[in-house]
């Protein structure tokens, strides 16, 4: 397929736009790096070069052996073709050799969902067979779909693609749902996905019983951009998640709107949906001018074996050019425990919504020190009740919701948190 494709830099950039340590989240980037460079492609085309960005590896115990798919482009004598799914092998995460039939999936025929490219792909197997669920695009729009695999070379889309689509217009995802992380346990998949509205990149949540059939989690997002004038201001997106033991850990990219440039945070949960971000964030930072990954880190996949994270994630020196590099963290098993210990609020509080004024969206963050049923409405000047953001039970701990205006009329809102006995009331300005 040789039609042309802008950058992996410019898309990477449309979607995420694109401190202090704490011993605990100490990662160590592999002396190596770039461990997959970009790559020249097989006898039949050596001059042309290749990404390897979006990586997911799945690690065989019995073998010994880790497995490599990743989102790849070639650079040719004619530009950039679209993007494809490639793989790669390797015995150690460190050394990887370059399947020499890539790619293993394509983009799909004209007017299909994916026909402009597959930007990342989540690999997972359940028991019976390899499923990929992967970005693909179509103009200006992403939509996540479905291969499956018996032996992890060979794929087959799903004819029903995709299986989970951005949102309605004004949504928080409504230009993309893309760059899924799953994980398959106790017979459910479990879907982490990144929202885009054209502002913001934010993290959503979804869940299936067959693997085809997704419902979106109706509180979604379930991680969203940080406060004004920090350094995951405009977006939050999952970049790897795992779990260990009943807890998951997710690394997310963050970005601002200072700089270009994008990093890794860290946020855990032990429920799926309620995530609580690292007081250290970020926990992965850019390289230094001139290095290899000086500019943005982007998709990632998070492995734990061996009483380590193993994280293996692409990354931009400013050039058009994308590769994948390795770093490692030791465990600490109180690091959970300790994350979820101190976020936990000892009061009762609504934050003043962000932006204010706002226009179309406001994030609106609580607290709550214990187990409650929460509810957060917006009401007009007149009393009105104009939208309902939460009515459920909340444990302790800090929570974040997105206000979505897009149908309201310029003006003064009043938005209220009921929680037990406790009520508490914040004014808000649409802006329009």
């Amino acid at each position: 397929m040789n039609r042309l494709i802008m950058s992996c830099s410019i898309i990477a950039a449309t979607f995420f736009l694109c401190c202090p340590s704490y011993s605990q989240i100490d990662w160590v980037k592999n002396s190596s790096n770039p461990v997959l460079p970009f790559w020249r492609g097989n006898e039949n085309d050596p001059l042309v070069l290749h990404h390897a960005m979006e990586p997911c590896v799945l690690y065989d115990a019995a073998s010994g052996i880790h497995r490599m798919w990743f989102s790849s482009s070639a650079l040719g004598c004619y530009g950039y073709t679209y993007n494809s799914m490639s793989m790669g092998l390797s015995p150690d995460g460190t050394t990887w050799f370059v399947y020499d039939k890539n790619p293993v999936l394509q983009p799909g025929d004209p007017t299909a969902f994916d026909e402009d490219g597959i930007l990342s792909g989540s690999v997972i197997h359940n028991g019976t067979e390899y499923l990929m669920y992967y970005s693909g695009q179509n103009a200006s729009h992403i939509d996540i779909g479905l291969a499956t695999s018996p032996d992890g070379f060979t794929w087959m889309k799903y004819s029903g693609n995709p299986v989970v689509t951005r949102g309605p217009v004004g949504s928080w995802d409504s230009l993309f749902a893309a760059f899924p992380q799953v994980i398959y346990d106790g017979g459910v998949y479990y879907m982490w996905y990144g929202g885009y509205n054209g502002r913001h990149s934010q993290t959503g949540f979804a869940i299936s019983t067959d693997g085809i059939n997704w419902t979106k989690y109706g509180g979604n997002p379930v991680l969203v951009p940080g406060d004004p004038g920090s350094w995951e201001d405009l977006g939050a997106s999952v970049a790897g998640i795992v779990k260990k033991d009943t807890l998951y850990y997710m690394l997310y990219r963050g970005n601002n709107q200072h700089e270009g440039r994008v990093y890794l945070g860290l946020a855990t949960s032990s429920d799926r949906v309620h995530w609580v971000k690292y007081g250290g964030n970020p926990v992965v930072n850019p390289g230094s001018p001139g290095q290899w990954d000086a500019y943005q880190l982007s998709g990632a996949t998070l492995l734990f074996h061996n009483n380590k994270f193993h994280l293996w994630y692409c990354a931009s020196g400013g050039s058009s050019f994308w590769e994948t590099g390795y770093a490692t963290s030791d465990f600490v098993s109180s690091l959970g425990r300790t994350m979820q210990q101190e976020e936990i609020p000892t009061e009762y509080k609504l934050y003043q919504s962000y932006p204010n004024p706002l226009n179309p969206e406001a994030v609106i963050k609580y607290d709550v020190p214990m187990a409650v049923h929460v509810t957060i409405k917006i009401y007009d000047a007149l009393g009105q009740e104009t939208a309902i953001l939460v009515d459920d039970q909340r444990s302790a701990g800090q929570y974040s919701v997105v206000w979505n205006a897009q149908n309201a009329s310029s003006g003064v809102y009043w938005c209220q948190m009921n929680a037990g006995d406790h009520l508490e009331v914040q004014k808000m300005m649409l802006v329009k």
